[in-house]
C-alpha cells in the first residue's frame, strides 16, 4: 500500500473495504510484526475479514482500561497515524484498549472471493 508520502488522519490511514464502519477482531503481536484483523460493522455475510500487517513493528504503549472489560469486537474510536523519518507511528483507540506503535506502511490482505 503507498501512503503517498503524505501525512494521513484517522479516516485515510488505512482504506479497508470503502468507507465503512468497522470492528478489530483481533490485534496480534508478533517478533516484529502487528497484525490487526478487522471486520465490518454490517452484519453481511459477503462482506469478509481484513488483516492488517504492519511490518517492522515495535510496540510503544498497550493500554486497558482496568475499570472497564474488554469486549471483543472491538468498536475503533480512533485510527491515526505520524510520519516518522522512515517509519510511521500509529495509534489505535478502542474505548477500553488502546495500542501504539511503529512500523512500516502496512499492508492488506483481503480474503479470497472479495
Amino acid at each position: 500500500m503507498d501512503n503517498g508520502g503524505h501525512g494521513v488522519d484517522s479516516n485515510r490511514a488505512v482504506r479497508i473495504g470503502g468507507n465503512r464502519a468497522h470492528f478489530v477482531t483481533a490485534f496480534d503481536i508478533d517478533v516484529e510484526c502487528i497484525t490487526v484483523k478487522l471486520k465490518p460493522v454490517e452484519n453481511d455475510a459477503s462482506l469478509q475479514e481484513t488483516i492488517v500487517r504492519f511490518p517492522s513493528a515495535r510496540m510503544l504503549n498497550d493500554w486497558t482500561d482496568a475499570n472497564e472489560e474488554t469486549q471483543w469486537p472491538l468498536d475503533i474510536i480512533g485510527f491515526d497515524c505520524y510520519p516518522q523519518l522512515e517509519r510511521w507511528k500509529f495509534v489505535l483507540n478502542c474505548g477500553t484498549k488502546e495500542w501504539m506503535w511503529e512500523s512500516n506502511w502496512p499492508t492488506l490482505e483481503a480474503p479470497l472471493g472479495r
